[in-house]
């Protein structure tokens, strides 16, 4: 399973998020179809059968996610 989609199913488990993020994450762990190992455009294509309001999710997600690794790698950086 890719990181991106190990830390969206994260995000539907964090009983403190209440958004489309977390809508996405509790629909990634119950579809027992979705191609975990894809990569974005395959997730992209495989998602965009659900509608517009999966596809924002799924841009959002991405954007946070790539927030908190960025954030996360300057930490490391930091720390060296």
């Amino acid at each position: 399973m890719k990181p991106f989609t190990k830390w969206v199913i994260r995000q539907g488990k964090d009983n403190d998020r209440n958004d489309a993020v977390a809508d996405l994450g509790e629909d990634f762990a119950r579809d027992k179809r979705l191609p975990v190992d894809a990569g974005i455009c395959e997730l992209r294509a495989y998602l965009s059968r659900y509608g517009d309001h999966v596809s924002d999710a799924f841009e959002d997600a991405r954007v946070e996610y790539r927030l908190v690794r960025a954030s996360r790698l300057a930490r490391l950086a930091s720390a060296t």
